[in-house]
């Protein structure tokens, strides 16, 4: 389960930003990602909560330096 939903996840990231398909990883840093803005931040967010029926809490946002950090907050 954990795999199928940080494959889905990094999926969610890749299009939002435009990204090719399979081309991050999860120690991809998020100030890597070139078209991760304020806007794309909510997005990505946005549909991650709606994927995994799970709210981000504002202080877990301020943890979050990498694409695994992400996944982290989320398998919880």
């Amino acid at each position: 389960m954990k795999k199928n939903i940080e494959k889905k996840i990094l999926n969610i990231i890749e299009k939002i930003c435009n990204l090719k398909k399979d081309s991050l990883t999860t120690s991809v840093k998020i100030e890597e990602i070139k078209k991760w803005d304020s806007l794309n931040n909510i997005r990505i967010f946005i549909e991650i909560e709606k994927l995994t029926k799970k709210k981000i809490r504002p202080k877990e946002i301020h943890k979050i330096k990498k694409i695994k950090d992400i996944i982290l907050i989320f398998n919880r």
